[in-house]
């Protein structure tokens, strides 16, 4: 079996619209129209801090859905779902380009920060 991959370079709207995909083997042909559409990126997170130990930080985060609802379809096909965070940490005397950074799925419960 020979997989083939399509990537679109995204430098402009331009490249949004229907691609037709087309396979043929011997067994027959078959076509399928992919639709590329904008969506809108999701916004930053809010978060608190629930509890602070000598080897431990505890965070709460809230997506921004959860805090503000802007009346977005979240069912529609221009709602991008929010599926977890990159978190990065540092201490209070490093630079952030030194900052150490964990990705947490959502709902994941995560609480170490060493």
């Amino acid at each position: 079996m020979s997989i083939k991959t399509c990537i679109v370079n995204i430098k402009n709207e331009s490249v949004f619209g229907d691609y037709e995909c087309k396979a043929t083997n011997t067994y027959g042909t078959l076509e399928r129209v992919v639709v590329l559409e904008m969506v809108s990126k999701p916004q930053p997170p809010t978060f608190k801090v629930k509890a602070v130990r000598s080897t431990h930080v505890y965070l709460e985060i809230y997506d921004y859905e959860m805090v503000a609802d802007q009346g977005l379809d979240r069912s529609g096909p221009m709602y991008l779902e929010v599926t977890g965070h990159k978190i990065q940490y540092k201490t209070e005397k490093q630079e952030w380009n030194k900052a150490q950074e964990m990705i947490v799925d959502k709902g994941d419960f995560f609480n170490s920060f060493v």
